[in-house]
């Protein structure tokens, strides 16, 4: 190899190893700040304005707006968040206190729960092939291969995986014949569901 040749090949050996060098030191760079994306924004928690009897429903709560949202530093919402499943207004309208709550405390998901079991008709709740549903429901949940079917006329989406049916009925949203679902509710009169219908 002439000495020309070998200046060159260290050149190009340079060359490539430096461009190697920045591309993965940018790529590892953009890694880390991607990872940490929105970490400086403040993060909302739920808290009482007013004191929250035991029993108080979590429909009356989120409706009369019985809670402020305070905006803390992620590092402390993370802190809040370890092994606590943190308030969401909507994921706790069919469920009610488990205590007193006192003004200006944190709600969490622990601070509530079912007054009792829904009861279903024999047989229920089942899930169902999509296409035993009215094609209405596509409007409301999206399309889906099967449903979740509480009563006879009376359906919802379908159960998430590692959350109990009774808080996914009682949380979700009923679609179904209105005569069906003034059914099923005067059965469960202590749980407040969210409902939509239409007449048969």
């Amino acid at each position: 190899m002439t000495r020309f040749a070998r200046r060159t090949a260290f050149v190009c050996v340079l060359v490539v190893g430096g461009f190697l060098a920045i591309f993965f030191g940018f790529l590892n760079h953009s890694r880390s700040a991607g990872a940490c994306t929105g970490c400086q924004l403040p993060r909302p928690v739920f808290v009482t304005k007013v004191s929250i009897p035991k029993g108080t429903s979590g429909t009356v709560i989120g409706t009369r707006a019985l809670y402020a949202i305070k905006y803390v530093q992620y590092g402390q919402w993370s802190q809040m968040a370890k092994g606590v499943a943190l308030f969401d207004p909507s994921a706790v309208r069919g469920e009610v206190t488990t205590r007193t709550i006192p003004a200006g405390v944190r709600l969490t998901a622990a601070d509530f729960a079912l007054r009792g079991p829904i009861h279903y008709r024999h047989g229920y709740p089942e899930v169902v092939p999509t296409s035993q549903t009215p094609a209405k429901m596509d409007r409301y949940f999206g399309p889906s291969a099967s449903r979740l079917a509480v009563a006879p006329g009376v359906w919802m989406d379908g159960s998430p995986p590692g959350v109990a049916v009774d808080l996914h009925v009682a949380n979700g949203t009923l679609l179904g014949y209105c005569s069906s679902m003034r059914a099923f509710e005067a059965h469960n009169p202590e749980i407040q569901f969210a409902t939509k219908c239409w007449q048969a």
